[in-house]
């Protein structure tokens, strides 16, 4: 394949997930961003080719996380990153939920999971296999607002 080639899989058939473990027999890393659920329906969760693949650096990014009482809900910037973990409250104005900067949580939820994916890579070349790194935009927005939390318990102060 070209070094800018794209491709189509149907991974809910024989050849299109026959494709996908070819691809990933030589592949670094394999992203997604498909809920945990979902991963098992395909038989792709972590635990399904981690034995085929023990090279391969599995990087997940979720709204929510791989486990906990909301790990299968979908969610996006707005809802996961700042509604849900009480950053909207804190930067708001005059009553208006508009003033976000523009996709900063799906920015800083990508750049957690890239950070995981250098270290588990340095990991590798260490040791030779590979790692599950996951990011949720919930998780790295609680970490954004844990400073708040520590000072003084509370996101918005009376």
């Amino acid at each position: 394949m070209g070094k800018n080639a794209s491709i189509i899989l149907d991974l809910k058939t024989p050849d299109g997930k026959a494709s996908l473990e070819s691809l990933l027999k030589d592949a670094d890393v394999f992203i997604t961003n498909v809920r945990t659920d979902g991963l098992r329906k395909l038989g792709l969760h972590y635990d399904d080719i981690k034995e085929k693949f023990p090279h391969l650096i599995f990087a997940q990014c979720t709204a929510y996380g791989r486990e906990g009482p909301d790990y299968q809900l979908p969610g996006y910037d707005i809802g996961a990153f700042w509604a849900s973990t009480g950053l909207a409250a804190m930067i708001q104005t005059g009553g208006s939920y508009s003033t976000y900067a523009l996709a900063y949580g799906d920015t800083t939820t990508g750049a957690s999971l890239l950070g995981g994916v250098i270290a588990a890579l340095v990991q590798r070349l260490r040791t030779g296999q590979g790692a599950m790194v996951e990011a949720s935009l919930n998780r790295v927005g609680m970490y954004c607002v844990s400073p708040y939390m520590i000072r003084g318990g509370y996101l918005i102060q009376p």
